[in-house]
């Protein structure tokens, strides 16, 4: 039997602890993305502007970096499932938008990519709006009679 949904007590203007594992959690997804965007990069370099759709795709799945690739994505959706399960996914997408940044930075570094002062604006907002978010409580699920765990008739009863 599962408990009910609890909500998190919020005093002041300090919201509850927000658990290690969804931190953790975050930190991998956003790190998987910013190397999923890293080594697709890396493929496309490789084809030639001339290739089609067709031929760019067989190019990269010929590629050992298609099956790194693969991995990376194995990893994010097992990281991105365990977020979801102790997390708000209002909460949680908007703070894996700080994988744009990395990205951004990665692509500096490893593609020597221009980041101007349109960019840079952006990722001030982006810091800004993900700041905002992280002060927010992490979990303000309530159950609800549309949830699909929900039996007919019935409020869901989903627990962290």
């Amino acid at each position: 039997m599962k408990s009910p949904m609890v909500r998190l007590p919020q005093v002041g203007n300090i919201i509850t602890k927000v658990p290690r594992v969804v931190w953790l959690s975050l930190i991998v997804t956003i790190a998987t993305e910013t190397a999923v965007q890293m080594v697709w990069k890396s493929a496309v370099l490789c084809v030639p502007q001339s290739a089609g759709f067709l031929e760019t795709v067989r190019i990269i799945a010929s590629r050992p970096m298609f099956y790194l690739l693969l991995s990376l994505f194995g990893v994010q959706f097992i990281y991105w499932i365990l977020l979801l399960a102790k997390a708000d996914l209002s909460y949680v997408q908007p703070i894996t938008a700080l994988s744009l940044i990395t990205v951004a930075a990665c692509s500096v570094v490893f593609f020597g990519e221009n980041v101007g002062l349109m960019r840079i604006a952006g990722i001030v907002m982006i810091l800004i709006g993900v700041w905002l978010i992280s002060n927010t409580s992490h979990n303000t699920m309530v159950p609800d009679v549309l949830s699909p765990c929900a039996a007919p008739g019935k409020p869901s009863e989903t627990t962290l």
